[in-house]
């Protein structure tokens, strides 16, 4: 659904939002700011930065617990390897575990860019004025804020 109505600043400022998601935990502040000044003045940036703002927390949060558990994972792999190369006096157990926590890696990388890559989408699509909604995210947090305007309106009255 395109929005015709809206100014360039609003494009910009949504896609900024989103954009931001190339640096991780910096980026937070893009969104921030973005809400902060200018959610009363627009319900397109309103959802938008809100939104970008929490898909980025939601990246951080995936990031250190999947850090913490790999930590702990690796670690463990290694210790076992370890053990088994030392009873089997050989280095091949060691090799086995630099290809496997290289694929892991990669894996990650993937991962981490497949995130990027959606905000980059979202980032477009609020340049070409599109209503854009994160899968999952973007039709709660829709709700959510219908919920809270129809609250603001209710208390006005």
């Amino acid at each position: 659904m395109s929005q015709n109505n809206l100014s360039s600043d609003e494009r910009w400022l949504a896609a900024l939002s989103h954009a931001a998601v190339l640096f991780p935990t910096l980026g937070l502040f893009a969104p921030l700011i973005v809400w902060v000044t200018r959610r009363e003045k627009s319900d397109f940036l309103r959802f938008q930065s809100l939104q970008a703002l929490t898909y980025q927390v939601i990246l951080l949060l995936v990031w250190v617990v999947l850090g913490v558990l790999l930590g702990l994972l690796f670690t463990a792999i290694s210790l076992t390897t370890a053990i088994v190369a030392l009873y089997l006096q050989s280095q091949t157990p060691f090799i086995i575990l630099s290809i496997s926590e290289f694929v892991f890696f990669a894996f990650l990388l993937v991962l981490m860019g497949l995130g990027v890559v959606l905000g980059i989408i979202a980032a477009i699509a609020c340049l070409n004025g599109s209503h854009f909604r994160y899968p999952l995210l973007g039709g709660w947090l829709e709700k959510l804020l219908h919920r809270s305007s129809k609250k603001e309106e209710v208390q006005h009255d």
